[in-house]
């Protein structure tokens, strides 16, 4: 049937399947980059916010904490007073985060309010503890932190770090959906092209068009993809399994252990894995690939030979039928000096309470 059309209504056919073939491949594409217009966006606004609210959040509850301590070892009334009005300020900073987190959280608002009831709790602890202060009870007061006001900042902490958890992990996910998004892109694209080059012979400038301007919508989708991957608050590699060399690997990721680009470029993990030994990262890897994710923590040495503690969430993806593993490098020094810092706070008042030349009970 095909064979006895004129020659006009023959390439009519064509350039109508043609067009019909560019509008599907520029209505997928559009699709796919406002999808992973909206994966940035969601990330932007939802994970990465509420983490940066929650780690600003406990930076300024431990200040608190700090500030509880030199009230109950002030010598006179004026360092209670600067103190009790520092508590008050840091206060009203974690419920501006609290606020943002509640807007942003995506998970159960059960943990978010368990966190902000936790943390109101703490404020009749934290007056009844200031006026055994004021009034001179200062073994009292020692001792209400001990047994009640320590405890109590130890489950805040806890609910703290759920919801950090949560929110990296949420952000990972974003992360990983946003990559299949772009590899499912690029490969459907790819195939529609190429029955579009197969169909155009003879009609190759048309085609040659309309490739341009597939490629074209390909690098702004490849360009979204890159600043996702690049503006990341933590650094981001991609590891070849095959190789053990970087695929990827974002600014953050060689900045943080003060590394140029290209210096970091012919590193490999063992280079600066302090934890484990170059045999035990290759297991690790090969049980990474054979359990698909893990999350833990490792030390990292610097160029200049400075040991930071790691998060690492690891992942085992697919791209175009290899493996590679997607991890996400999180600096939490900051966060352990913070907990050392509550740890010595706790061993001074023990020291306080246990070598005190008065007798003290706690009921």
């Amino acid at each position: 049937m095909f064979k006895n059309m004129q020659v006009g209504v023959r390439i009519g056919i064509v350039v109508g399947f043609l067009l019909l073939l560019s509008v599907s491949v520029s209505l997928f594409i559009v699709n796919r980059m406002n999808a992973l217009s909206n994966l940035t966006d969601m990330l932007y606004e939802h994970p990465f916010t509420v983490t940066r609210a929650v780690l600003t959040a406990n930076a300024n509850i431990v200040r608190m904490h700090r500030s509880m301590r030199d009230i109950v070892l002030a010598l006179i009334p004026a360092e209670i007073a600067e103190n009790s009005c520092l508590i008050d300020s840091y206060e009203k900073e974690v419920y501006k985060d609290f606020t943002v987190i509640d807007d942003r959280f995506l998970g159960d608002k059960k943990l978010y309010e368990s966190a902000l009831n936790l943390f109101a709790a703490w404020k009749p602890i934290r007056d009844e503890i200031i006026s055994l202060s004021q009034n001179g009870k200062r073994e009292e007061a020692i001792a209400r932190i001990r047994s009640v006001g320590t405890p109590h900042m130890e489950k805040l902490f806890g609910v703290m770090k759920n919801l950090e958890d949560f929110s990296n992990n949420k952000a990972l996910e974003f992360y990983n959906t946003a990559l299949t998004t772009k590899e499912n892109a690029t490969r459907v694209s790819y195939l529609l092209i190429g029955i579009a080059f197969s169909c155009g012979v003879g009609l190759s400038l048309l085609l040659i068009i309309k490739q341009n301007q597939v490629e074209t919508s390909l690098k702004n989708a490849e360009t979204r993809y890159h600043t996702l991957f690049e503006e990341s608050p933590y650094g981001v590699v991609l590891l070849d399994v095959h190789n053990n060399k970087w695929a990827d690997f974002n600014e953050t990721a060689y900045r943080q252990l003060g590394y140029t680009k290209e210096e970091f470029a012919r590193l490999t993990v063992p280079d600066f894995e302090r934890v484990e030994s170059p045999d035990e990262t290759q297991k690790h890897i090969a049980r990474l690939i054979a359990e698909y994710t893990d999350v833990f923590e490792t030390i990292h040495r610097t160029k200049d030979g400075e040991r930071r503690n790691i998060q690492l969430i690891a992942k085992t993806i697919s791209l175009e039928g290899k493996p590679f593993i997607h991890a996400i490098f999180r600096d939490i020094t900051d966060q352990k000096k913070n907990e050392y810092q509550l740890q010595e706070s706790e061993e001074r008042f023990r020291l306080l309470f246990e070598e005190s030349p008065m007798g003290i009970a706690t009921y």
